[in-house]
């Protein structure tokens, strides 16, 4: 019996992080009450971790409200950091905007997400982009009140020649930093930076 116990305890000396993963049922007050569960097929997917060495926990709740499955809530709890609780919109098939919210402070940031390409739920048309080495077009845009605007355009190119149909494409990206509040000098205080990557 000692010599289990002596076993198990080095067992779990040894262990340093553990993650699980698991999806459980749509709770019954998002779920549409016409549609039933069809709408929240997935359920909400639950992702928990705990480090022995820092002694921290963190779960991520996630899964989608209401019937018209354009929205998403993610719920990141976290006992070292922020947590936050995220709202994910689907505008339509191009747009997509995603509030987080601070659940210690109330601080809001928004990010902002535009497909310049053929839509975002358009999976084959990626595809087709991915098949004919052109990487997609987007522009993502994250606002913080307190902190400054951050804008990335990525614009992609087809690679490989028309007659080949296929081959490395590339694609120019442009990050653009504005800073807020009382650190900004001035309109010139933006912080612009052009570069090209290469999709092989």
């Amino acid at each position: 019996t000692n010599d289990d116990s002596s076993f198990r305890k080095s067992i779990l000396s040894s262990i340093e992080y553990v993650k699980a993963s698991f999806r459980m049922p749509t709770p019954f007050f998002l779920r549409n009450r016409y549609h039933g569960t069809n709408k929240n097929r997935d359920g909400v997917s639950v992702s928990s971790s705990f480090d022995f060495a820092e002694g921290i926990a963190r779960c991520v709740l996630s899964g989608d409200v209401g019937s018209s499955g354009r929205t998403r809530a993610v719920l990141r709890l976290d006992g070292a950091e922020d947590s936050t609780l995220t709202i994910v919109r689907s505008l339509d098939e191009s747009k997509i905007i995603a509030p987080t919210i601070s659940l210690n402070s109330g601080k809001i940031v928004y990010d902002y997400y535009l497909d310049l390409d053929d839509g975002i739920s358009s999976s084959r048309s990626r595809r087709s982009n991915e098949h004919r080495g052109k990487a997609n077009s987007s522009m993502r845009v994250h606002v913080d009140p307190t902190n400054g605007i951050l804008l990335k355009w990525t614009d992609g190119i087809r690679g490989g020649g028309r007659r080949s149909g296929k081959g490395g494409g590339s694609c120019w990206v442009t990050e653009c930093r504005i800073p807020l509040g009382t650190t900004a000098a001035g309109p010139l205080a933006a912080d612009v930076r052009v570069g090209r990557r290469w999709v092989i």
